[in-house]
């Protein structure tokens, strides 16, 4: 799997992060004759409550090391305890605990993307590797 086209969300009290790449696939299958006929690849929003958009894509300072990075999509901000809702149809690929963010689940949706959802309250998980999602 190319790391390019993996879909971070951070669910930072919930926060979600989604690459531009995502929303690209759905352009380019326009441009390419091959590709005409298959469907789009959309994502529906993984938090269906209100919501704070808290970070977006672009350059970004660390405030402990003060050099700038790249981020890599959109972080949502909500209340604790809000429920997380597949951005598309796919496979569990992991639902563990992970450095850097806490609980984590990826999940699979075609050859060319996945997604991640990130600092999801601890012992919330209702999937498990191997499982089938649908969107919403």
């Amino acid at each position: 799997m190319n790391i390019r086209n993996i879909i971070t969300l951070n669910l930072l009290t919930l926060a979600v992060t989604l690459t531009p790449t995502a929303f690209a696939a759905e352009a380019s299958n326009l441009s390419q004759p091959g590709k005409m006929n298959e469907a789009p690849f959309l994502l529906e929003a993984p938090i269906h409550d209100p919501y704070v958009i808290s970070s977006d894509f672009g350059l970004q300072m660390n405030p402990e090391t003060k050099k700038s990075k790249g981020h890599n999509g959109l972080d949502y901000a909500t209340t604790k305890g809000t429920a997380i809702f597949a951005a598309n149809d796919g496979v569990v690929l992991f639902a563990e605990s992970t450095q850097g963010f806490g609980e984590t689940i990826i999940i699979k949706h075609n050859s060319e993307f996945s997604t991640l959802y990130g600092h999801i309250l601890l012992g919330s998980f209702l999937v498990k590797p191997g499982d089938t999602v649908k969107k919403g």
